[in-house]
C-alpha cells in the first residue's frame, strides 16, 4: 500500500516487504493526476504522484 510519504506495514501476517516494493514500483511506472490513498492527503499533479513514489522508495524502502 502506498500513501503520501509513506507506505504499508510488512510486518504484519502476510506482509512481504518484496513484494509490496515490486508492486509500488510497478504502479509508480503509470503517469497518473491522482494518488487516492487510504490514509493521508491526495496527492495530485503527474509531477507530485511521481515525487511522491521516488521519495517512498528513497527515503522507505532500505528498512524493509
Amino acid at each position: 500500500m502506498i500513501f503520501n510519504n509513506g507506505l504499508g506495514r510488512t510486518d504484519l501476517p502476510g506482509g512481504n516487504s518484496e513484494q509490496l516494493k515490486k508492486s509500488i514500483r510497478s504502479i509508480s511506472a503509470i503517469d497518473a493526476q491522482w494518488l487516492l490513498s487510504g490514509h493521508g492527503e491526495p496527492v495530485a499533479g503527474v509531477d507530485a504522484v511521481k515525487a511522491n513514489f521516488e521519495q517512498v522508495e528513497r527515503m522507505w524502502f532500505p528498512y524493509i
